[in-house]
């Protein structure tokens, strides 16, 4: 009989919620599926945050793997974490990644904020990798915007962008401006909305 193809994590160890030294041996291709309360999304959690609960190969740490994680499939009704996608990074190798959107400073701007953008799609050797890009909209008034093209993500010679995404505004604002409700008065002199 064949042997299974191992992984380069040899032991998973849940002591997490209602598992208490549970063991997992995992092989090369591992599938979780269960109800709830199976565990699918402790065991995503125990990858993500608990090194000290997985066995590596060689004696080797997480470390010493460059990985990506590309997507992540969540049920937000479940609360479960369904899959999750890795991507290895090799060095000089560019990948496909998003950077999420933060604005900061939202509330020194004197007007409304109109965020367009959730994250930026780009490619990056894995040095110049970034999860997150703070944009400060603290000093923008009415009538300013900004666009991927003005972040300093942009302009990094590691980072690359393409040029229709370069040109999309990420965030503008606008005068606020207030409805104006029209008033009629009735016959005891009192005002009422028309």
């Amino acid at each position: 009989m064949n042997q299974k193809m191992k992984s380069a994590i040899e032991k998973i160890t849940l002591n997490d919620v209602t598992f208490s030294n549970e063991v997992i041996d995992p092989t090369y291709v591992n599938f979780f599926y269960g109800k709830n309360g199976a565990g699918k999304s402790t065991i995503a959690r125990t990858f993500k945050v608990n090194d000290e609960h997985l066995q590596w190969q060689d004696g080797r740490v997480s470390t010493d793997y460059d990985v990506l994680v590309k997507e992540v499939d969540y049920d937000p009704i479940k609360r479960q974490t369904l899959e999750i996608d890795f991507q290895v990074l090799t060095e000089g190798e560019k990948v496909h990644s998003v950077a999420e959107i933060v604005l900061v400073n939202h509330d020194k701007v004197q007007g409304v904020v109109e965020q367009h953008m959730e994250e930026i799609p780009y490619k990056a050797a894995k040095s110049a990798l970034v999860e997150k890009v703070s944009v400060d909209i603290g000093e923008l008034k009415p009538g300013d915007s900004i666009k991927v093209g003005d972040l300093d993500i942009a302009k990094d010679k590691d980072v690359s962008i393409s040029p229709d995404v370069l040109e999309k505004v990420i965030v503008s604002v606008t005068e606020q401006t207030y409805a104006e409700t029209d008033t009629d008065t009735d016959e005891d002199g009192e005002a009422s909305e028309a």
